[in-house]
């Protein structure tokens, strides 16, 4: 009878144990299953998640490109393209223009021609004296004019005028050339003459050491002149000599005490026997040695 029932209870355990692993069984499977169905389905989730904010910081990347791109340019633009263009072409249109070229070199002429017009108006004075030297070069030379007084006509109605030195206590520079005296004071030549220092043509062959600063280099034909205040020199033998106005030599400005003259009804500009032509030289006024007066 124990036997028996001994035997009842352990079926009974063993029932039970059976039923017990198949629950575990199932309730294991199907969490596992379910875990594992979660797992796919929350992979897709984690995918398309990671993709999309992977897609979403991509664009965003893009984004900030384009936005830094834009900005950039925007900026370069804005600061460096715009403003260098307007600083750089406006800058250098107003200090290299024409007009200020032009300015220029409108005041350079004027200034040459306001220096040349009062040394004109008083050398009768010697109150102005040139300071700057010139260069000219003679590309066409003309013929040589010689004409006799009596055939001039001189518009002050006078065959000469005659220009005296108003200091008498002037700081002259005497000299004695072929037994005359002379007295020079800023280039002019006098002699004494009715108590009065009389200007005179400076003496062919007399020399000085230096010329006084303000004369003109001319070139004519290869022979190189000195010109100051109506006197033509020639560099020779360490001295510059007198030596009769040339044919073709180009001057800016003529003495003051020049006469206006008319042959065969053309004007002419003398000056102590020397007929000068106006003429234009490079743009500006100038006086050219075309002929003599016997």
């Amino acid at each position: 009878m124990n036997s028996v029932r001994f035997f009842l209870g352990a079926l009974m355990i063993m029932a039970g144990t059976a039923v017990m692993d198949a629950q575990v069984r199932s309730t294991s499977g199907n969490t596992v299953r379910s875990g594992s169905e979660k797992a796919t389905t929350t992979n897709p989730s984690v995918r398309s998640g990671n993709s999309t904010q992977v897609r979403q910081s991509t664009g965003t990347n893009q984004t900030v490109r384009s936005n830094q791109n834009s900005s950039v340019r925007n900026n370069q633009s804005a600061t460096e393209k715009q403003p260098v263009r307007a600083t750089q072409n406006n800058s250098v249109r107003n200090t290299s223009t024409s007009n200020t070229v032009r300015n220029n070199s409108t005041v350079r002429n004027e200034s040459v021609r306001s220096n040349s017009t009062p040394t004109r108006a008083n050398n009768g004075s010697q109150s102005v004296r040139n300071t700057e030297n010139r260069t000219i070069r003679v590309e066409n030379q003309p013929q040589a004019r010689t004409y006799n007084r009596n055939s001039v006509k001189f518009e002050s109605g006078a065959a000469r005028r005659v220009i005296y030195h108003n200091n008498k206590n002037a700081n002259f520079h005497k000299v004695n050339y072929n037994n005359h005296y002379y007295y020079i004071d800023n280039g002019y030549y006098y002699q004494w003459h009715n108590n009065h220092y009389m200007r005179v043509m400076a003496p062919v062959g007399f020399y000085v050491h230096t010329l006084p600063m303000g004369y003109t280099n001319i070139y004519i034909g290869g022979n190189h002149y000195y010109h100051y205040n109506g006197t033509f020199y020639n560099w020779y033998n360490n001295n510059y000599y007198v030596v009769q106005p040339p044919i073709g030599a180009i001057v800016y400005a003529l003495p003051a005490d020049y006469e206006k003259v008319y042959i065969n009804g053309e004007r002419y500009y003398e000056y102590f026997g020397v007929l000068y032509q106006k003429i234009r030289y490079y743009g500006d006024r100038a006086y050219q040695v075309v002929g003599y007066i016997n």
